[in-house]
Parts: C-alpha cells; sequence; structure tokens
C-alpha cells in the first residue's frame, strides 16, 4: 500500500503541535511587500506580517495585488 502524506499552506495556521503530532508537511507562501519577499512562517512570523499590512494599508505587490 502507498504512504500517504498531508501537505498545508502556511496561511492555515495550523499549531506546531498538530504538524508535528501528524506528520503534516508545511509549503510557506512567498508574501510580498515592496521589494522584499518573505516566506511566510520562515521569514516573517505572523505577528510581523499583520504590522506590515498595517502599515502599508494591505496593499502588497505580486500576481494578485491591484
Amino acid at each position: 500500500m502507498s504512504k500517504v502524506k498531508v501537505f498545508a499552506d502556511s496561511t492555515g495556521d495550523l499549531p506546531r503541535e498538530w504538524l508535528r503530532d501528524y506528520g503534516i508537511g508545511l509549503i510557506p507562501l512567498y508574501v510580498t511587500f515592496g521589494d522584499q519577499t518573505y516566506k511566510d512562517g520562515l521569514d516573517i512570523t505572523t505577528p510581523q506580517l499583520y504590522a506590515e499590512v498595517d502599515k502599508t494599508g494591505g496593499k502588497g505587490t505580486g500576481a494578485n495585488a491591484e
């Protein structure tokens, strides 16, 4: 029988204990502010991300920015 591994993206904010206990893989999404790009959960924490959103008025850059 094949083994299956579950992955989630970083915006799910799953508790670290779940990732560890259930062997869930985490795929970080990229977040860009100005000319800086961060890997969510690795290069920038959730509180830092929200602080940056507050500072910039929520305007990011990238594929989905308007």
